[in-house]
């Protein structure tokens, strides 16, 4: 049997409500792996586990987001002698996952991958001391690690807070390194989970609703974190910018929010899926279309689009890394990308 343990769980939830069993159960259920990870069947078949929920038990809960864990009863365990941020981990179930092989006969789950999200394959590493996710992409392009990479360079450009990805290539394995932008002081609170602090009125749109939340938590400075992201997502043509990833951080012993996250997780970007380069393509998460998102930006006057100027090079130097992508597909890419930048600034005249 467990305790749940934490920096809010059995003391008090984001508003400061006491966590009910209805949010404790939700918040455990959505920590497993997805069941859509990529090689995530044939790990667990090779674990001889029914689920990735199983998973969950045997690192008790803990990840690399945030602090909450689970204890066994009886035991002497504390926070600070198991958590991921401060003690190391074990690299088995990365590996296993991440390439598809079982290294140790004594198979260790004290891992953070037991409670990574996201479908594309990953493992957490220690480098330098310092926790960093690598993360792979998908067939037929394996063009996400470099889609990460361009847009940090486009974030590093307009002075946008980011968590900065590098590509990755050896050993016949492509994928993006990131460095954990959270510590032991700091956890995620992903937009969905402040957005569902507080009922949605029926007059209000959803960005309205976060807004909304956001000023209620006291949550500084939203509206400009949340433009600059649709202009981004805009010229990238992000396809995948749910309310799980993207957020803020807030202090794990005050509760207090310190601000929006620094942007992450842009991978699914860039027709990475598609051949008909520059085609219209969904948005997420406040309207199904990336012109009609971009309309809810009020202010572009921070955009200074002089910094874009030789951006299209540093896209294709990116590109041109990868052993998959043919030359006419990264020019295509390259060309796409100025047309949206272009977009954005005759969008921004218009407002101005």
């Amino acid at each position: 049997m467990y305790a749940f343990f934490g920096s809010v769980i059995l003391k008090v939830d984001f508003r400061g409500v006491h966590v009910n069993g209805y949010g404790l159960n939700h918040w455990w259920q959505g920590s497993a792996i997805p069941a859509s990870r990529q090689q995530i069947k044939k790990a667990l078949e090779k674990l001889n586990l029914a689920d990735t929920h199983a998973l969950l038990n045997k690192s008790y809960g803990l990840s690399l987001s945030d602090h909450y864990w689970i204890k066994p009863l009886g035991s002497e365990l504390t926070l600070e002698s198991v958590n991921f941020f401060q003690n190391t981990f074990s690299k088995d179930m990365g590996e296993l996952v991440f390439e598809g092989k079982k290294s140790s006969k004594n198979f260790d789950f004290l891992s953070p991958d037991n409670t990574s999200d996201g479908w594309l394959k990953k493992k957490w590493v220690i480098r330098n001391g310092k926790r960093f996710l690598a993360k792979g992409g998908s067939l037929p392009y394996v063009q996400e690690p470099f889609n990460e990479e361009i847009a940090s360079r486009l974030y590093n450009r307009l002075g946008i807070s980011h968590v900065p990805y590098h590509v990755v290539v050896e050993n016949k394995e492509i994928y993006s390194m990131c460095e954990n932008f959270l510590d032991e002081k700091t956890e995620y609170v992903s937009a969905y989970r402040v957005m569902q602090s507080y009922a949605k009125d029926n007059s209000e749109s959803r960005l309205e609703h976060l807004l909304r939340a956001c000023r209620l938590l006291g949550i500084p400075n939203p509206k400009v974190g949340t433009e600059h992201m649709f202009v981004t997502d805009f010229i990238l043509t992000n396809t995948d910018r749910h309310f799980g990833n993207f957020g803020f951080i807030r202090n794990v012993d005050t509760l207090e929010c310190l601000g929006m996250a620094p942007l992450f997780d842009s991978g699914t970007s860039l027709w990475s899926h598609r051949q008909d380069i520059g085609s219209l393509v969904p948005a997420k998460p406040f309207k199904k279309s990336h012109l009609k998102q971009l309309g809810l930006v009020s202010d572009f006057s921070w955009l200074d689009t002089s910094k874009l100027q030789g951006f299209n090079d540093e896209v294709y130097e990116v590109l041109n890394k990868s052993p998959l992508l043919t030359p006419g597909r990264k020019q295509q890419i390259v060309e796409a990308i100025d047309s949206r930048i272009q977009q954005v600034v005759d969008f921004g005249k218009k407002m101005n």
